[in-house]
């Protein structure tokens, strides 16, 4: 971890506009290493899983007071990551399926339809996570002045930004999401009958998603 702090105005050095100026800079980085029993192999010896995750995280900030200290502007960013965690890349239950413990509603490639039926559920893990790397964004202007008529007032305006890559979520969710033609079309989480086209298992298991935005003022 690094941190670096630039006084660029203030004190004695000040020009119309900026009475103050601060730059901050910080850098972090992570490796995070996993590692997990798969089960046995034919002669009882333990097979072992390992992946590696490394990231280098930095952040940025300024701090800018442009005529006195009661008034401040604030910015921020920073970028985040955040590994799989180890029971959604290694799983002992790979191979324990619930009889009829998954609701399959609204399949549109059986015939003739059907608006509801239950088919196998069978939990996974996934060992193709990506890590999650998000980038937050904010912006903050305070106003508390310290003297007059309007002294004790704080008024502040907050703006914040989040914008993930490789968001970590439950396969479920694509249901939501996803068009029912495309959701059921994903054959990595439904396992069909080839003669009747029913779907016999359904796969549950953490997926990552493209992109996540997330924004609010306040």
């Amino acid at each position: 971890f690094v941190e670096l702090a630039a006084p660029v105005f203030g004190g004695d050095c000040t020009i119309p506009g900026f009475h103050s100026l601060l730059f901050t800079g910080r850098m972090r980085y992570d490796s995070n290493s996993a590692l997990r029993s798969l089960g046995v192999d034919a002669a009882g010896d333990p097979i072992i899983g390992s992946i590696t995750y490394s990231a280098t995280s930095p952040s940025a900030s300024f701090l800018w007071q442009p005529f006195e200290e009661n008034f401040t502007i604030r910015g921020t960013w920073g970028r985040s990551f955040r590994r799989p965690i180890p029971t959604d890349l290694f799983n002992l239950n790979n191979v324990e399926v619930i009889p009829f413990g998954a609701f399959i509603i609204g399949d549109p490639f059986i015939d003739p339809p059907e608006f509801f039926y239950s088919a196998d559920l069978q939990f996974q893990a996934n060992p193709n996570l990506e890590p999650t790397i998000g980038n937050q964004y904010s912006l903050t202007a305070r106003w508390a002045p310290d003297d007059g008529l309007l002294r004790g007032l704080d008024l502040a305006v907050n703006w914040q930004s989040t914008v993930r890559k490789n968001d970590q979520f439950p396969s479920t969710l694509l249901s939501s999401i996803l068009p029912p033609e495309e959701f059921f079309a994903l054959e990595e989480l439904f396992i069909r009958d080839p003669v009747t086209n029913r779907v016999t298992r359904r796969i549950d298991q953490t997926v990552n998603l493209a992109r996540t935005e997330f924004e609010r003022i306040e």
